[in-house]
């Protein structure tokens, strides 16, 4: 006997649906020079001319394409950038009533033409039955004319069928800027620093919904040179969903390339700030220099023969951008420094930094010092032979008012056309380069530490 068990088959069909009319994605990248770079997929309606209104009024019209997947060729495209001159009502309404204002009477007749005469003042040719008026300026009257596009548009018209295949539209625009801010936090020897990054809208046009990249990097700009596009795709929607919380920085061709993690809103004429990083606590050197490559000297040995003035040191702040800062580069920005003591905060300087690659260093000029100071004292100079050879002995007179030691950095320049021997130096040297020779050295609280130095140069 055979027995037949009954078995539950269930089918799972997928269906793909096409997108549907009317979806769409807009993709935005930003770049320091002020310009944007607008990608967007559509999908124009089934049938009929496809017009798009919500184009920004600073559109750079050289570069607009427009670009649809499959068999969809484009078989014509306009753009309406002035849409209520005189020129563009008159252009558009030729053929249509209006109404002839005089001082006596109003007559409705057709626009049949215009033009501009002598003196660039401009005519309008109105038919009104058997007659033929022509009218200046400000004399006629549209009338039902329904509503009048005020913004600029364009419009494209597609081949048939659509099937509903998307539509990709490139194009460049200004108005639309970007900015890296910083704010490095010292306490002591470490700071925690932290990223943010301002966008600004002026384009004339605001947006909704749409992904934000930003490229850190100088891009020369010509006509008919654009952005390598990104390709969007319908199908992978939640792909672009699946990031992490805070902004993707990444190498992206020769610039660095910030990905926002979410679809923002910016409205025209806002500004808006967005959290990029926020760094862990990083050593931060603190430096006092005191460079003697910025003071006048004559153009010939000997060359300073009288005592110099006190001069304040340039206090740098110095860190490596490694991966326990950033993670990743920096881009051109302004990096303000605030100084933590005692559980009190205070704002301490600003600099501008360029953009800064993952492992550079970063040094910045906060100003000069309120109690560490120099000055550079001639005690003798010996002629050997005159015009070409002499020997000087300096003393650099290094001055810490402060509660804590300070190590001071003294750079002193080097005249290229002469060769240059240090003969004796009470601290140890270094010559970072051809032309300069540099000490540092460490300054107790509260003290002065001379600097001697006997140099001889010769020609």
């Amino acid at each position: 006997m055979v027995t037949l068990k009954s078995t539950l088959i269930l089918v799972l069909v997928l269906v793909l649906v096409p997108p549907a009319w009317g979806t769409s994605k807009k993709e935005i990248t930003l770049y320091p020079q002020g310009t944007a770079f607008f990608h967007e997929m559509m999908v124009p309606p089934p049938t009929g001319p496809w017009v798009l209104k919500d184009l920004p009024s600073t559109l750079i019209l050289s570069s607009l394409m427009v670009v649809p997947e499959g068999d969809v060729k484009v078989l014509d495209q306009r753009y309406d950038s002035n849409m209520i001159s005189e020129d563009s009502l008159s252009q558009r309404y030729i053929g249509s009533t209006v109404r002839v204002l005089s001082d006596t009477t109003q007559k409705e007749g057709t626009l049949v033409g215009w033009w501009v005469g002598p003196g660039g003042k401009r005519w309008n040719a109105v038919q009104t039955h058997n007659d033929l008026a022509i009218v200046g300026d400000g004399d006629l009257l549209f009338i039902n004319v329904g509503k009048i596009p005020f913004r600029p548009q364009l419009s494209v018209e597609l081949s048939e069928p659509r099937n509903n295949s998307p539509v990709h539209l490139r194009y460049l625009a200004s108005g639309i800027q970007w900015r890296a801010e910083y704010a490095l936090l010292q306490e002591k020897a470490s700071g925690t620093l932290q990223g943010s990054i301002t966008v600004i809208n002026h384009s004339g046009t605001g947006f909704k919904d749409t992904r934000l990249a930003l490229i850190a990097g100088n891009l020369k700009q010509r006509s008919q040179t654009f952005p390598t596009p990104r390709r969007l795709s319908m199908a992978a929607e939640g792909a672009m969903e699946a990031r992490d919380s805070g902004p993707q920085t990444e190498s992206f061709g020769d610039v660095i390339r910030i990905d926002l993690p979410d679809p923002v809103d910016l409205p025209d004429g806002q500004t808006r700030t967005i959290h990029w990083f926020h760094s862990p606590s990083f050593p931060v050197q603190t430096e006092y220099h005191l460079d003697m490559t910025k003071r006048f000297r004559p153009s010939h040995p000997p060359y300073r023969t009288k005592t110099e003035n006190w001069v304040s040191a340039e206090t740098q702040l110095v860190f490596q951008n490694s991966e326990k800062v950033a993670g990743h580069p920096l881009a051109s920005g302004l990096i303000r420094v605030y100084l933590k003591e005692d559980q009190r905060e205070s704002w301490m300087g600003e600099q501008a930094i360029p953009n800064v690659s993952l492992g550079d260093e970063v040094r910045l000029v906060t100003g000069t010092a309120f109690d560490v100071k120099g000055k550079r004292v001639v005690e003798k100079v010996r002629t050997i032979l005159e015009n070409k050879e002499y020997e000087e002995s300096v003393q650099y007179i290094l001055v810490n008012r402060g509660d804590r030691a300070k190590s001071i950095r003294v750079r002193e320049p080097l005249e290229p056309k002469w060769t240059w021997t240090i003969l004796d130096s009470s601290h140890p040297h270094t010559r970072p380069d051809a032309g300069t020779i540099q000490w540092d050295v460490l300054v107790p609280p509260n003290s002065e530490v001379l600097l001697k130095v006997r140099y001889r140069y010769r020609r």
